[in-house]
């Protein structure tokens, strides 16, 4: 398995930052040391160009890419962060061209926050997938990875999470695929990363 440290905010004065930057190329030093396997951790996209030291010492990039859905969880909004966060992809790129990039964290909620549902959960990973999987702007060796694969009832408010990161998954808690109404149709919102099987024109495929 690959494995990264998760890093938190970093700060906006020298300090802070210069111990971030210790911190976290310490722990990265030392996983490569004791397991002898590819490292990276995740940022930003802009944070990789904040500190190239770490830029330098990762094997591959793991951007955070996740969409600030907190106040608006309709599909459209979210899609247009996201495709501007891999427009900041684009520019890493220039810097560091020969490191693959996973993006990490490609979300929306089926509930939780406003305008959000499954049909807006659907609609949004549609977008995505086609995007990834069609799109002749899309970045060649960047990789998706689709957040999550079941709704996360520990992320409660209760435990000081915003609205929303309970129910990030394509599966409810009891394993149960989330669906969606499109056009009458009910569709499972995991469907839609089987890109090939849904229709550009706008209608959802049946099995």
């Amino acid at each position: 398995p690959v494995l990264w440290k998760k890093t938190g905010d970093f700060g906006k004065d020298n300090l802070t930052r210069y111990n971030f930057l210790i911190e976290v190329l310490d722990a990265l030093g030392m996983i490569r040391r004791s397991t002898g396997r590819p490292v990276t951790t995740t940022l930003r996209p802009h944070g990789y160009l904040v500190f190239p030291l770490i830029s330098h010492e990762i094997d591959f990039f793991c951007p955070d890419i996740h969409a600030n859905w907190y106040s608006d969880g309709t599909a459209a909004s979210a899609f247009d962060a996201t495709e501007d966060f891999i427009g900041e992809i684009r520019l890493l790129q220039e810097h560091y061209p020969g490191k693959p990039v996973l993006l990490k964290k490609i979300s929306l909620p089926s509930g939780g926050v406003p305008g959000a549902n499954p049909e807006q959960q659907y609609q949004f990973f549609r977008q995505v997938v086609e995007y990834v999987e069609s799109c002749m702007q899309f970045p060649a060796r960047v990789y998706p990875s689709y957040f999550s694969a079941y709704d996360l009832p520990w992320k409660s408010r209760e435990r000081n999470w915003p609205p929303g990161e309970t129910c990030v998954g394509f599966y409810d808690t009891l394993g149960v695929a989330k669906t969606a109404s499109v056009q009458g149709v009910q569709v499972k919102v995991v469907d839609t990363l089987k890109w090939s099987l849904v229709s550009t024109s706008g209608a959802a495929t049946q099995e």
